[in-house]
């Protein structure tokens, strides 16, 4: 998700001139079951004022705009009322943030245009916004703060305020994704139908994912245990990585249908062959199987399915008989990219190759047998 709004909005906080009153001085009425913003801005006369409902993501939408009078004073009736939420005012260029909890009927804005988007205007009749000012301007003083921030965040009143809080200030930090999922919960119980919260689910997502990734990236740093592997070979039989310890180890990812990798594989065999008496052997695993983008179009119909598998598994039995890949530990779950043993080991393409030390630890990781700057036989024989 992009967070360049998220970042402007909190570092235009930093200088914020803002004051918040528990009521509203107001001489206009609200509409009934709506409420109405007014005020006065100075040097902001004959201007338009509006008002947008701002999300997550950066979109916003228009709630409503008013033509500020000549003296800068205004009125903006909102008939339908304020969500809970987090909006912008804009006058011109100048651009200013609030967070409402939808109970506001009367509220009072009075400051001048000059530094109207470093929050230099009073509020009144909107609380909400008050605590979203202090508990962001704390944040931005000292954000490696990260328990008062997280205190902050978990108890905000406003549920969407304490999500901002998380995105802004916890930087996918790992340790807080409890946090990350106590706020959710809290902001699903409120507001589960909103962009908000919708929003935020997706923005937890991908910080899983992010956590994902970099686990599995230190998990195939040089110098760990590989992962271990155990599928089926075309003959049924399950192969594991782990129990080839004590040999050196190609573990190469490639499919009957790249084209590259089937340039390698003469390579890989005479290798294969020049050391497999001392030591060295190879792991293959096939990405065979039926294409991501073709799954939707075979829908729920197992004789299609079961049709499209057996004709992979075909071709990756070919292909090992025409490059002559004389080891037996060939294996793979017909999943093509969807293979959990891919993503595991980060293959976004092929062939990608790991050599695996005699006891069982990366010695080098996501490397093309076939590339000029690397010496497959030079470092095999390193290892032996």
């Amino acid at each position: 998700m992009k967070n360049s709004s998220i970042i402007f909005l909190f570092l235009t906080l930093v200088i914020t001139g803002w004051n918040c009153g528990d009521g509203a001085s107001s001489t206009a009425k609200a509409p009934a079951n709506g409420a109405i913003l007014q005020g006065k801005i100075v040097d902001a006369g004959d201007m338009k004022m509006f008002l947008d409902e701002w999300h997550f993501d950066n979109t916003t939408n228009v709630l409503g705009y008013t033509d500020i009078k000549a003296d800068g004073s205004f009125e903006l009736p909102l008939d339908k009322g304020l969500q809970m939420g987090i909006y912008r005012m804009r006058i011109g260029a100048k651009k200013a943030f609030l967070a409402f909890d939808g109970s506001e009927k009367n509220i009072e804005i009075n400051g001048d245009l000059t530094s109207f988007d470093q929050f230099g205007f009073e509020v009144k009749g909107a609380n909400s916004a008050y605590q979203f000012m202090a508990q962001v301007k704390k944040a931005v003083a000292d954000p490696s703060d990260l328990q008062s921030i997280k205190t902050s965040a978990e108890s905000a009143a406003n549920p969407i305020v304490g999500a901002y809080m998380a995105m802004a200030f916890y930087r996918g930090n790992e340790d807080l994704l409890s946090s990350y999922k106590e706020i959710n919960a809290k902001l699903q119980r409120t507001n589960k139908d909103s962009k908000y919260s919708k929003d935020f689910n997706q923005f937890i997502a991908s910080i899983e994912q992010q956590i994902a990734v970099r686990k599995a990236n230190a998990s195939l740093a040089v110098g760990q245990v590989a992962p271990d592997i155990n599928l089926p070979s075309p003959n049924g039989k399950n192969y594991k990585l782990s129990d080839l310890k004590g040999k050196v180890v190609l573990l190469d990812f490639w499919a009957s249908w790249c084209g590259p990798c089937r340039k390698s594989n003469p390579h890989v065999v005479e290798t294969y062959k020049k050391y497999k008496e001392k030591g060295f052997t190879v792991f293959s695993v096939s990405l065979d199987g039926i294409h991501p983008r073709m799954i939707p179009n075979l829908g729920n119909d197992q004789t299609k399915i079961d049709a499209q598998l057996e004709s992979a598994k075909k071709k990756w039995m070919a292909a090992i008989e025409r490059d002559q890949l004389l080891w037996e530990t060939h294996v793979s779950d017909l999943k093509h990219w969807n293979s959990p043993v891919a993503k595991m080991y980060n293959v976004k393409g092929i062939p990608n190759t790991y050599l695996i030390d005699r006891e069982g630890k990366i010695a080098k990781a996501g490397i093309n047998p076939l590339s000029p700057t690397f010496d497959l036989e030079t470092e095999i024989k390193k290892l032996l």
